[in-house]
């Protein structure tokens, strides 16, 4: 790894850093490093790692005809969103505050603003407020509006990940909603953790990136028994323990994980169900109680993705439930993929028993 000139504040030469570290690689399209391009490149990541509160190191590696650059720094504040919010460009990054099937985004109004806050007593909040054109709504109205729907929670999302949360009470008289807990751990915003606030202020607020970069792999200074994945802990948030208990008092047997911001934080339920003329009407059986169980219209996620047994990818099998959020209409809309190979022949079946389910009524169904 190379080092680059004017460093960040926090920026450090790579041998200074300590072990157990991560390096993450990034492509980009860039095949000059003597450009502006690299130059504003490198200066927007030294702000953003910067806001993260980690000492690292910066570098590049040519790969083909274009360059890469290297992070390379302490995992205590990664995390798989972490690293790929890093690097979104605008327009392809979204700052949002959802309640239910309300969301309340740029569209609403001319633009958000993030505000840290530190309170004489220690307590650490980031407060989000907008400001208006002539005809915007008002964070206050959209904070109304959730309450008349009797819901009493509110996110801050990234590219729908939700990230903080907060209560509808929550918002100032001068229309500030303040968010004190992250999301998908339930912890308090403290002194440790303000590196999360300063990271959205400048993710929203900040340069943009002059190009769009792509997240490539990482590798890691550590003993060869302590995997990458051991490093960023994303199984042990507190939040997705329990919407996994709640699926699995279901079915104990499927297994469920949470999908990074790059991957449109789908929440995927794998139901390993075996593909039988049983299939259909066990499928709809399970995903009703499933969803039912999640409470999605209060679901952190905006979709959730059932995987109904193994897909053969050489037949091009596909055999899924897709439950995505609408939040310009305010209802939820399902995909149904259920086609190839052996599952064929049980289409017909399905349709007939989710035509005959009260429950589908809910939903405008799509299938593929």
């Amino acid at each position: 790894m190379k080092d680059v000139a004017h460093p960040g504040a926090l920026q450090r030469n790579e041998s200074k850093l300590k072990k157990n570290t991560v390096t993450l690689y990034y492509d980009t399209p860039i095949e000059d490093i003597n450009t502006g391009s690299w130059i504003d490149l490198l200066a927007v990541l030294r702000a953003r790692m910067d806001a993260i509160g980690e000492p690292y190191a910066l570098g590049y590696n040519l790969n083909g005809n274009s360059y890469q650059v290297l992070i390379k720094t302490l995992p205590n504040h990664l995390n798989t969103e972490i690293f790929h919010l890093l690097t979104m460009k605008y327009p392809n990054i979204a700052f949002s505050v959802v309640g239910g099937l309300h969301r309340y985004d740029e569209k609403d109004c001319y633009r958000l603003i993030a505000n840290p806050i530190e309170m004489e007593n220690g307590s650490i909040y980031l407060g989000i407020s907008s400001t208006l054109w002539s005809d915007d709504k008002s964070l206050e109205e959209f904070v109304a509006e959730c309450k008349a729907d009797g819901i009493s929670e509110l996110l801050f999302c990234i590219n729908d990940l939700p990230v903080l949360c907060t209560t509808v009470d929550s918002i100032t008289p001068e229309g500030e909603l303040l968010f004190q807990n992250i999301y998908l751990n339930g912890e308090i915003l403290t002194e440790k953790t303000k590196w999360l606030v300063d990271f959205i202020k400048e993710m929203m607020e900040g340069p943009d990136l002059p190009c769009s970069i792509t997240y490539f792999g990482a590798a890691k200074n550590a003993p060869e028994n302590v995997r990458i994945e051991d490093f960023f802990e994303v199984n042990s948030y507190a939040r997705l323990s329990q919407i996994e208990d709640s699926i699995k008092s279901v079915d104990p047997y499927l297994t469920t994980t949470g999908v990074s911001a790059s991957e449109a934080t789908y929440y995927l339920v794998f139901l390993h169900l075996p593909v039988n003329e049983e299939l259909p009407e066990k499928a709809v059986e399970e995903i009703e109680e499933m969803y039912n169980a999640v409470d999605f219209t209060n679901f952190g996620f905006r979709n959730i993705m059932f995987t109904l047994g193994e897909e053969n990818d050489k037949e091009k099998e596909r055999a899924r439930f897709i439950f995505e959020k609408d939040y310009s209409e305010k209802d939820v809309d399902l995909v149904i993929i259920f086609k190839n190979g052996r599952y064929e022949k049980y289409r017909d079946q399905l349709d007939d028993i989710i035509q005959q389910d009260s429950f589908f009524e809910q939903f405008d169904i799509t299938w593929n």
